[in-house]
């Protein structure tokens, strides 16, 4: 099983200030360790968006739900896993 986290950019380049989110390295020490787990945070790299994985988790927040709704669209995950959608807030 592979997992990406995903950390979506407001605007597309590097910002000088990312730090990485704490949810993700929480949801990792959560993970079975023979689970594979990738972490894409767009502010520092691209995000691809047909790397296979088996699920995508996605933190947001309301200046990056934007992209992060571009990317979702983007993906080649199959329809009914990109309408899935979990808030957690």
């Amino acid at each position: 099983m592979k997992i990406l986290f995903v950390r979506p950019n407001m605007h597309p380049g590097r910002s000088r200030d990312a730090m990485e989110p704490l949810v993700f390295a929480i949801l990792r020490s959560l993970t079975p360790d023979d689970v594979e787990t990738v972490l894409y945070d767009e502010r520092l790299e691209p995000v691809p968006t047909d790397e296979p994985a088996d699920l995508v988790a996605m933190t947001v927040e309301t200046h990056t739900a934007r992209r992060a709704y571009q990317l979702a669209r983007a993906s080649t995950m199959p329809r009914s896993c990109r309408r899935t959608c979990h808030r957690t807030s």
